[in-house]
């Protein structure tokens, strides 16, 4: 099930991983205030997958905000993180697609927005 969508620009960020990992700490904010505990998040960017799955510290600027994800999941009961290739995630696609023409917008959508249902009726099948 999917919950709704946050999309945007991230302007100044040239760091895809840096970018994936401020996305998820956003959606990780987003979740608690709508007080969900129990959820999943995936993703295709690998590295960020494997980093908050890890026990290893790194103090590099990603390793620092996957510590800030990392303390916002203390306080959910269950929170699962998947890596999701991109051929696999189309509402991902959708979604990013979408962004590029929405892009004088920046904000949180809820429930998922209109341009991905049809790709989530495929994409449950």
């Amino acid at each position: 099930m999917v919950v709704g969508a946050i999309h945007g620009c991230i302007l100044g960020i040239q760091n895809p991983a840096i970018a994936e990992a401020l996305g998820i700490r956003e959606a990780l904010s987003w979740l608690k205030e709508l007080d969900y505990y129990h959820f999943q998040i995936e993703s295709d960017a690998k590295i960020v997958i494997d980093a908050l799955n890890s026990s290893v510290s790194d103090h590099s600027s990603l390793g620092l905000l996957i510590e800030d994800c990392k303390l916002l999941v203390e306080e959910f009961q269950s929170c699962l993180f998947y890596f999701v290739r991109r051929s696999a995630n189309q509402v991902a696609h959708a979604l990013a697609r979408a962004v590029g023409s929405l892009s004088d917008f920046v904000g949180r959508v809820t429930p998922s927005p209109f341009f991905i249902s049809d790709v989530l009726l495929v994409d449950s099948v």
